[in-house]
């Protein structure tokens, strides 16, 4: 694979991880619940890890990478501020946002990557998977 190609899927990663980022954090701004609040900081956090992370892929590929995410994740975290004040709605919202994720670390880990970047997509990869399912039981859960 050329370096251009992996440059382009890894800040297509980068954009996806600041959308949730910042959506995780808007997110935590707007629960109730205290645990639930430190939980979404939390994720919020490892999400910027994951893009200082793949900027260091993409330097070591010798390219530039993307710091900011998209319009279309900021007309999210502006809906996720009209939606109800309830845990759940934040929730719903934050699943939401997962799955977007989940789609572009799908699409990147069928790329011909190189090893040792194949093997840190995969790992964000499924971190993501565990906290989608984490999101989706939380909601699922009687209540």
């Amino acid at each position: 694979m050329d370096r251009h190609h992996t440059t382009r899927a890894l800040n297509e990663l980068i954009v996806s991880c600041c959308d949730a980022y910042e959506g995780y954090r808007t997110a935590a701004q707007r629960v109730l619940a205290p645990d639930l609040r430190r939980q979404l900081d939390g994720y919020a956090l490892e999400r910027g890890e994951f893009v200082e992370e793949l900027a260091q892929a993409i330097r070591r590929a010798g390219g530039d990478a993307e710091t900011h995410g998209t319009i279309r994740g900021a007309l999210h975290r502006g809906w996720m501020q009209l939606t109800g004040a309830s845990d759940e709605a934040v929730l719903a919202e934050c699943l939401r946002g997962e799955a977007m994720s989940l789609r572009a670390y799908r699409a990147a880990s069928v790329d011909s990557l190189p090893p040792e970047t194949k093997r840190l997509v995969e790992r964000q990869l499924n971190r993501i998977a565990e906290i989608h399912d984490w999101i989706t039981k939380l909601i699922d859960a009687p209540g």
